[in-house]
């Protein structure tokens, strides 16, 4: 289709149009990630403007098929996007209207010869991210290390070694749609003779955090483990096998789990259970997060519905939700119409075609038909196939909250599978409503809703699209509409975000935004204070086990509390069987986080395992406080400290602005709250330097903060850095900055200065993930499956 261009006459069409309502955070999210830039990186368009471009561009199909208004349907999809009723994956919110990827995520396979693995593989996988999309791969078909290969007499590497040439070619090479470092996942199946090197893969760091892993399983393995059994560990390409106990697996992946948060687990024969076209291909993979099965090479658009907006009297509206689902799965079977895959034959090899046809044929008709084969996307091909849809939802918890629900009760589980069999059902009978006017899927036939097929499920639905739910992760789209996201319960009522100190220990102290909800209520009853806030933070964001405040009765306190459940309140047991009532009736998969504090014992990690299992789930992530925090080590015995393996310290550190040749930077170095004189890390934020500046100022810090570990002294590498000149330079005499470098030895200098020398510094809370924000510095939280920041809303998923 053409690529979208600003109508003249916008701003008088769109004066009677609701005006979209954005915090400030989600102003900021906007501006860097979603509204169009002009060639010079100046913003071109204002969120309303956004959100009617991508109205408009997903509406356009509507006039192909001739069954709706386009005009009409533009105004419904922007109302529903203005209202914060319903928003697409940040691809499609982004890339409409630009002929780029609008999909979220995609199953690339990987076949055991070099053709597989690089000509196909890895080319694929590098073009899908650099459209935007995320990728996922079952490396089970690639032989063991060490196998013998029959055409050239050498020996394989094995799949790990691969998986690192991917890890280096798609992570900080190539950033997803120009956006941030590509997101993958990595399965491996419990029968693969390197199982075991794959399930250390990341503690030995031979696979980088650009890399989700995951173990697959099936019930067979897990029945192996319950009876304590040997089993065979072999490779169909090879006669080799090797007898290893199935709790030897489990117990490396339980330990890995627990000290990392890698791997989770998937039960691939779960995933080949919910195919709803086993004819067409198995199922054996999922994107980065896990929430999407998917056939090899599929993609799948992705949407969630915002719950808070559908309380009405303390009560559910579920007419006014029924009417969004059904708009929504109408919105989601448009966006595939208008996306641009990834892998289209280019426009030049088109013309060439063209060229000799029209040479040995005559008939126009033809040569179009061979063209139109020739140039489509292998993704596109299966995609427009099965035409799988996922719409989803975020702001469970706060729903929950409005409606005085406690998360992890056992009415929050039945109302949780009263909602999504709502969704569910509604989405199918949207879907078939569609099929009605558009057709159903074409790969309908032989699927299990096919009553002829041999794969029939016992219900026929002449459905438009083969899957219509999925729960994803919702981390930078919830942040837009001010929400929790997807599932999850709230992770904290508030944080401290940083607090300065004088020299008598005194602070002033400033939170994280808390909970609306909870704020809401704080104020109406006349209990808020800075007090009670300082206390909640210092209780990981829990109100659990603080007493109530003076003028709220204990009986008032305690139904506060009942209500405001936070994620490292909520029994193990609880998160997943909240995950399990929304599989129930979900047609993809649920992504979900089991938070646990950072005291769980490994046994839990082990039952949450198994409770999965018996629950039925498709896969399960654990993430345990502190699994994923940066340990220190020293080289100088005389600044050296106790830090536990995998420990975060407490450190202090400040942040200075400081001028570079591309722009105002922010320079923060943090150091040990012990002794001010051992520097820790230090990153450069560079705003408006573009892509690549900001790709250049991370290797910087990330450089630096790796040099703090190993004991290098703080003065030599501010010598190190400090007058490095460039081509392009700022500012004169004292205060010229020759190149970025420059820049941060400079700030690193004055930072070192100002935390040893003045009378205030900035403590920072001690940060749960051991990863702070890139864009604003602040704490990064585990979340869906993802680190995403509470701040500013940055998300890696």
């Amino acid at each position: 289709m053409e690529k979208y261009s600003k109508p003249k006459n916008l701003g008088e069409k769109l004066k009677s149009w609701e005006e979209p309502k954005f915090s400030k955070w989600a102003k900021q999210i906007l501006e860097k990630r979603y509204l169009l830039k002009d060639d010079e990186g100046n913003i071109s368009e204002t969120p309303k403007e956004m959100l009617y471009r991508v109205a408009h561009v997903i509406a356009s199909p509507d006039k192909k098929y001739g069954d709706f208004n386009s005009e009409e349907t533009e105004k419904i999809f922007y109302d529903m996007m203005a209202k914060k009723r319903f928003f697409p994956n940040s691809p499609t919110l982004r890339g409409a209207g630009l002929n780029i990827n609008l999909s979220a995520c995609y199953k690339i396979p990987i076949e055991d010869s070099r053709e597989g693995i690089f000509r196909d593989g890895l080319y694929w996988a590098i073009d899908v991210q650099a459209y935007g999309g995320g990728t996922g791969f079952n490396f089970s078909k690639l032989r063991p290390k060490g196998s013998l290969i029959s055409t050239t007499k050498g020996k394989s590497s094995g799949p790990i070694s691969f998986m690192k040439i991917f890890d280096q070619a798609i992570g900080p090479v190539i950033a997803q749609g120009g956006v941030r470092n590509g997101a993958n996942m990595g399965i491996l199946e419990y029968w693969h003779p390197d199982i075991l090197e794959f399930i250390d893969c990341k503690k030995n760091k031979e696979v980088k955090e650009n890399f989700n892993i995951s173990v697959g399983l099936d019930k067979k393995f897990m029945e192996m483990v319950k009876n304590n059994e040997e089993y065979e560990l072999h490779h169909p390409k090879e006669n080799k096998k090797i007898k290893i106990n199935a709790r030897t697996v489990f117990n490396k992946i339980v330990e890995n789990a627990w000290n990392r948060g890698d791997p989770g687990i998937i039960f691939v024969d779960r995933l080949e259970e919910g195919n709803p076209t086993p004819a067409v291909g198995k199922i054996d993979g999922t994107n980065p997060c896990g929430e999407q099965p998917l056939l090899d090479l599929e993609a799948c658009n992705l949407g969630s519905i915002n719950l808070e907006k559908f309380v009405k009297n303390n009560e559910i509206d579920f007419d006014s939700l029924k009417n969004t689902v059904h708009q929504a799965v109408h919105y989601l079977d448009n966006v595939i119409e208008v996306n641009n895959y990834p892998l289209t034959k280019p426009k030049g090899e088109q013309k060439e075609l063209r060229t000799l046809l029209e040479k040995k044929l005559d008939e126009e008709e033809k040569i179009n038909e061979i063209l139109a084969e020739f140039s489509q996307s292998p993704i596109e091909k299966i995609v427009k196939s099965n035409r799988k849809i996922g719409l989803g939802l975020m702001g469970w918890a706060n729903l929950l909250t409005r409606l005085g629900v406690s998360y992890g009760s056992e009415k929050s589980f039945e109302l949780a599978e009263k909602v999504m069999g709502f969704i569910n059902k509604e989405s199918k009978k949207a879907s078939v409503k569609l099929a009605k006017k558009r057709g159903v899927f074409p790969n309908w036939e032989g699927s299990i809703y096919d009553s002829q097929s041999p794969y029939f499920k016992g219900e026929e639905l002449k459905l438009r699209n083969a899957t219509t739910t999925t729960i994803a992760p919702t981390g930078t789209l919830s942040t837009l509409v001010g929400v929790e996201g997807g599932i999850e319960p709230i992770y904290g009522i508030t944080f401290i975000k940083n607090a300065v100190y004088d020299q008598e220990g005194n602070a002033q102290v400033s939170f994280s935004d808390p909970s609306k909800y909870f704020l809401e209520i704080a104020r109406k009853e006349g209990f808020y204070s800075d007090n009670l806030m300082e206390k909640i933070a210092k209780n990981k964001g829990s109100i659990q086990k603080i007493s109530a405040p003076e003028n709220v009765s204990q009986e008032k306190w305690s139904e506060i509390q009942r209500i405001f459940v936070t994620a490292h309140d909520l029994k193990i047991e609880g998160h997943i069987k909240m995950q399990a009532s929304f599989q129930k009736y979900t047609d993809n998969a649920v992504s979900k986080t089991i938070n646990m504090p950072a005291e769980t014992p490994i046994e839990w990690v082990e039952k949450s395992f198994f409770l999965a299992h018996e629950y039925n789930l498709k896969g399960i992530t654990i993430y345990k406080d502190g699994s994923l925090e940066n340990q220190v080590r020293t080289t100088k015995k005389e600044e050296a400290l106790d830090i536990k393996n995998g420990d975060r310290p407490n450190v202090i550190g400040t942040t200075i602005k400081q001028p570079t040749p591309y722009g105002p930077g922010f320079v923060t170095l943090n150091v040990f709250e012990e002794n001010n004189s051992i520097p820790f890390e230090s990153f450069i934020n560079v705003g408006k330097g573009g892509k690549d500046i900001s790709a250049i100022s991370e290797g910087y810090g990330r450089l630096v903060s790796l040099c703090f570990k190993y004991g290098a002294p703080i003065k030599e590498i501010i010598s190190q850095l400090k007058g490095i000149g460039g081509e392009t330079q700022t500012g004169f005499g004292k205060n010229k900055v020759r190149s970025l470098p420059d820049a941060l030895g400079q700030g690193i200098e004055e930072g070192y200065k100002k935390l040893n020398n003045e009378k205030k510094i900035v403590k920072q809370e001690k940060n749960n993930s051991g990863n702070l924000c890139p864009d604003c510095g602040a704490l990064l939280i585990f979340s869906e499956g993802c680190e995403k920041c509470r701040e500013c809303g940055f998300s890696k998923c």
